[in-house]
């Protein structure tokens, strides 16, 4: 992982980054009554995902994967940041301590070829001073990250100087995943209600689930694509068989994008992952990592 490729000049646009938070070893002894309650934090990018809990034990092997979303790897990135803690049942959980990637180096690694691996072990500190574990060893933790393509949506071709008139917008919402509990007795009846301009459509509910998979599409009107649009707005929420529904949250593709978009050429498509905010805060579901939904957008001819 320190050793990626020479960047090509020509890497810009947006790409994935999957890190793979593999293990931890030699950690130190945190419980009273017990050795430790390893998790891990991932952040990169203003993103922040989290591992399982393994109980009771000084090591943890996790083997788990999360995405992370990069806009222009042409700009460059700020440093990956790992953050171990030990969990508590009763109180606030404990720094065990942390380890970072610097920007400088994750910026050379987003700008590798899609594909690319790369795998390292960092020694964990805290408040400037080396973790040592209950073995007297220091405190470690395995990573992998892959270069993944980007999200296409948010790079559609540059639009023609004479796109203008009318065109219609496909717009299929794939999936959500990582749904919080809305429901007393259960756990969350989802559906999504997608906005642009002016028009409205709805999902189909799924009942009593944490994800949903849809692949529903449908067809909003644009006049004329040369006047620019409004943003995609689309609304996540629970629904319930007695009283008001409720909302989960929301997410936004801004009208400067959309107007890109619906200027591409006819037949064009892209998709993206969009995080789900409500009240300006991002939604967490019951497995603890942001809610998500997938959205795919294609253009059309006009009527």
């Amino acid at each position: 992982l320190y050793y990626p490729p020479a960047p090509s000049e020509e890497a810009k646009g947006g790409r994935r980054l999957e890190v793979t938070v593999v293990s931890t070893r030699h950690l130190p002894k945190m419980d009273m009554m017990g050795s430790c309650d390893p998790f891990c934090v991932v952040e990169f990018e203003g993103q922040e995902e989290q591992t399982s809990v393994v109980k009771n034990s000084y090591s943890a092997d996790w083997q788990e994967s999360f995405s992370f979303g990069v806009r222009d790897v042409g700009q460059g990135v700020g440093g990956l940041r790992v953050r171990l803690v030990d969990w508590d049942r009763v109180g606030n959980n404990d720094e065990i301590g942390e380890a970072e990637l610097e920007g400088s180096l994750m910026s050379r690694v987003v700008r590798a070829d899609v594909g690319w691996e790369g795998e390292c072990t960092l020694e964990v500190s805290r408040e400037g001073k080396a973790v040592v574990g209950q073995d007297k060893k220091r405190t470690v933790v395995t990573l992998k990250c892959k270069v993944l393509a980007g999200e296409s949506l948010y790079y559609p071709p540059a639009p023609s100087e004479e796109a203008k008139g009318g065109r219609r917008l496909e717009v299929t919402v794939v999936s959500t995943r990582h749904l919080p509990k809305m429901d007393m007795m259960g756990s969350c009846d989802p559906f999504c209600v997608v906005e642009f301009e002016g028009q409205e459509e709805q999902t189909s509910v799924v009942k009593n689930s944490y994800s949903a998979d849809w692949q529903e599409s449908f067809s909003f009107g644009v006049r004329d694509v040369g006047q620019g649009v409004g943003g995609l707005r689309v609304r996540l929420v629970d629904w319930d068989r007695v009283g008001n529904n409720d909302e989960i949250g929301e997410a936004e593709l801004e009208g400067s994008l959309m107007s890109r978009v619906v200027r591409a050429d006819v037949g064009w498509e892209g998709e993206c992952t969009l995080e789900v905010s409500r009240e300006g805060k991002a939604v967490v579901g019951q497995d603890k990592k942001r809610t998500v939904v997938t959205l795919k957008c294609k253009v059309l001819a006009g009527e």
